[in-house]
């Protein structure tokens, strides 16, 4: 993000999430691909509509720029993986949840083992019964499963519990 910000190019990443219940602003996939590559096709259709109806000449030069930068980053293995997936006409965006789907799981059972560490979280699984390390913990765990619409309104209930509980000797 740092490059394509340095060269003017930061609206590359994002998109607009066509994936959500409710109408949403953009979003920048570098920090948000769950939202997009929990169903990879869906995320790619969002990404080849936004290429299809938004970019002009001058996009598709920056995205063809970054694309290389972003290979170029890349372990000579990772690079040749990637490039096995990547279509001619892919933008920045498609090449990075093509990338992002290689790296990072999105089976339910990722996201069943987040939900199940933040019930078993307590204030006791941190040094001396640390809230703020516990809701640090928490707070990204959430934000991975939201990102992923993987976040279940039973959690909240579990969190409270747990506090409630009082598991710690303190």
């Amino acid at each position: 993000m740092d490059h394509l910000e340095g060269h003017g190019m930061d609206t590359l990443p994002e998109l607009s999430s066509s994936l959500s219940a409710t109408p949403v602003p953009m979003f920048s996939m570098i920090e948000h691909y769950p939202l997009f590559t929990s169903s990879l096709e869906k995320g790619l259709a969002v990404a080849k509509n936004y290429l299809d109806s938004k970019y002009d000449a001058l996009d598709i030069k920056n995205s063809a720029a970054a694309i290389d930068f972003l290979k170029n980053s890349l372990d000579p293995d990772l690079r040749r993986r990637l490039q096995t997936r990547v279509e001619p006409v892919d933008s920045f965006a498609m090449v990075w949840l093509r990338l992002m789907n290689m790296l990072v799981s999105h089976s339910s059972k990722h996201y069943d083992e987040l939900r199940e560490r933040v019930r078993r979280c307590t204030p006791c699984s941190f040094a001396e019964d640390n809230l703020e390390k516990m809701c640090d913990f928490i707070r990204t765990t959430i934000e991975e499963l939201e990102m992923a619409g993987q976040y279940q309104p039973s959690l909240t209930l579990a969190m409270l519990e747990t506090v409630e509980s009082d598991s710690c000797s303190w």
